[in-house]
């Protein structure tokens, strides 16, 4: 019988969502500025410029969300909490809720795209993912016939992202 095996939250990602978030509101501050260094605020100018409004609302949201979700990550990286755990079972993983048995796995793939990369998973069954799924989730994932799914945080995970691959492969192939 095979010994589970962890993989903790890595810091990767959240400097990244960290360092665009600081960007957002740094847009942000230049639009207010932009708006209100010439005029005095009132409910009128924001209403007869509300595609400006609009979008100062979403910078300052995306900015202030991006954050926060930055520094949950983080703290889960600093106090070395579980991303993802291997059992002879299957896969649990904690960032997204999710447990996938080996036995309803095809294959484990490499994702990589850009800069960035996650560990994909082909199900025999899709259904039995996308049940698990949050219903904004499984939308476009049912809506676009996705049977390959990013579901082991690549980013998240600590570590080198290819040989966690290969961990996870052999893992998966030796079972």
């Amino acid at each position: 019988m095979k010994e589970e095996k962890v993989f903790l939250y890595g810091s990767k990602m959240a400097i990244s969502v960290l360092i665009m978030s600081v960007i957002c509101l740094g847009f942000a501050l230049v639009l207010i500025y932009q708006i209100f260094s010439k005029t005095s605020l009132t409910i009128s100018l924001l209403l007869e410029f509300w595609k400006i409004s609009l979008l100062l609302i979403l910078f300052v949201f995306l900015g202030l969300n991006g954050i926060v979700y930055a520094f949950k990550i983080l703290r889960k990286s600093s106090n070395n909490q579980v991303l993802l755990k291997l059992t002879p079972e299957g896969i649990t993983n904690y960032e997204r809720k999710l447990v996938l048995k080996w036995r309803d796995l095809e294959d484990v793939i490499y994702i990589s795209y850009r800069n960035r990369y996650g560990i994909g998973v082909k199900m025999k069954d899709k259904n039995l993912l996308f049940k698990q799924l949050p219903f904004y989730s499984r939308l476009p994932n049912q809506l676009f016939g996705l049977n390959v799914f990013d579901a082991l945080s690549g980013e998240y995970i600590k570590g080198d992202g290819k040989v966690v691959y290969r961990e996870i492969k052999e893992y998966f192939d030796r079972l």
